[in-house]
This record gives structure tokens, C-alpha cells and sequence, in this order.
């Protein structure tokens, strides 16, 4: 099954709400990372060629549970979970930490990231340290949805991106991390 194009874009937006508000029903708080942070903080959108939703929240094992159960419960079908490699997450956390979770509906794909804190920063994807607080969030508005953005995004996107505000064509990816899936 392949992820649809976001030229398809009212209608991922439509599925976008729908998991917005079932997650916003549930008090289970996300925000954006990755592409989607960038597409809508940059771009007022989605950015070309970028085909899932990278979502973000903070650690809370109880919170994790909730979101697979309630997405579940509302025909979101878990295709993937992937763990953590990283050994400070693993030690503090467990050897079973989740990095991310792939939600699918109507080949669409949300990937949840999960951000653990170690000492004074938070570590995203394994590999990606990030500084920023992550506590502190804003909301933007995209087609009718309040959306949660870090406070600081602009120093968020350049942990992930560096130059961020202008377009590459590459991302996250040029840094050498390999998609697993």
C-alpha cells in the first residue's frame, strides 16, 4: 500500500482534523516536527514531495498507551513500531522505548515521534539533540485546526535543518539518517 501524494491535499487535510480532534477529545497533546513543522511554519503548508504527517510528543508511558488505544479504537491501523537504538534513551528509559509509531488511515501515514528529556535536552529519532524547550509550545492555525509548534521554532528547525528558510530540496534526510521502512 503507498502513502497518498499530498497533491491530495484537501483530503489529507480532512483526515488530519479528524485525528486532531480525536486526540484533542482525548487530551493527549502533539506537536509538529520534521517536514511538517517546516511545511507549515515555512510554506503555510505541506512541502513538496513530503508524503506522511511527522508528529512529535514528549515521553509519558501512560499518554503512549492512550494514543494506541483511542487511534486504534478509530480504525487507525498501527503498521509499524519502531524503538530506540539510542543508549542514554535505552538506559534511562528501557530497552523497549518507542521512537515512533506508524499510524495509517486511508494510506495515510501520522508518524508519532516519541522525544525522551536527558538532563538539559531532548532527544529526537535517536539521533537528533535537540535544545530547545519543548515544554514551552505556540499554536498555529492551518485550514481551521489549532496545531502546537515549539515556542521557539525558529531554533527548533535549525537543530533539525540548520539554514531552514530556504528550501533545498533535501532535509532531515541529507544528514545521513537512513529511512528504515
Amino acid at each position: 500500500m503507498t502513502r497518498i501524494p499530498y497533491n491530495q491535499k484537501v483530503y489529507v487535510d480532512r483526515r488530519w482534523k479528524h485525528f486532531n480532534k480525536i486526540l484533542k477529545d482525548n487530551g493527549i497533546d502533539y506537536f509538529l516536527v520534521f517536514g511538517t513543522c517546516l511545511g507549515i511554519i515555512r510554506e503555510g503548508g505541506y512541502i513538496e514531495k513530503d508524503d506522511d504527517l511527522d508528529l512529535g510528543m514528549l515521553y509519558n508511558e501512560e499518554k503512549i498507551k492512550k494514543l494506541i488505544d483511542i487511534l486504534s479504537k478509530n480504525g487507525y491501523e498501527i503498521r509499524r513500531i519502531l524503538y530506540c537504538e539510542n543508549n542514554d534513551i535505552k538506559k534511562k528509559y528501557g530497552e523497549k522505548s518507542i521512537r515512533n509509531i506508524h499510524f495509517f488511515i486511508d494510506n495515510i501515514l501520522f508518524d508519532m515521534f516519541i522525544l525522551y528529556k536527558i538532563e538539559n535536552h531532548y532527544i529526537l529519532a535517536d539521533n537528533w539533540i535537540i535544545k530547545t524547550d519543548l515544554e514551552k509550545l505556540i499554536t498555529v492555525e492551518y485550514v481551521g485546526m489549532k496545531l502546537n509548534v515549539p515556542k521557539d521554532y525558529e531554533k527548533f528547525l535549525e537543530e533539525i535543518y540548520k539554514d531552514w528558510k530556504i528550501p533545498t530540496g533535501g532535509g532531515a534526510w541529507d544528514k545521513g539518517w537512513k529511512y528504515d521502512g
